[in-house]
């Protein structure tokens, strides 16, 4: 998701919740902070994202514009 001035988030397609961490990222439903097959592979936008990015079904992060690197933790932020 991403920040909005008022200090909430507004969640990608398939996420939910205050920090949307809640969902399945369009793929098989896990508990919070789990994915991939099997609910095997831990990922949590906040920890390993980063913030600047969200969770893919395999428990990788899939970058915001302006960041790059495995846990999304290089780059300007797109300013």
């Amino acid at each position: 998701g991403r920040c909005l001035g008022d200090g909430s988030c507004e969640c990608l397609p398939g996420f939910s919740g205050a920090d949307c961490n809640t969902g399945d990222g369009g793929g098989d439903p896990c508990v919070k902070d789990m994915y991939a097959e099997g609910c095997s592979a831990e990922c949590s936008i906040a920890g390993t994202c980063s913030r600047n990015g969200r969770c893919l079904g395999d428990g990788s992060c899939e970058c915001l514009p302006g960041f790059s690197g495995a846990d999304c933790n290089t780059g300007d932020g797109g300013g």
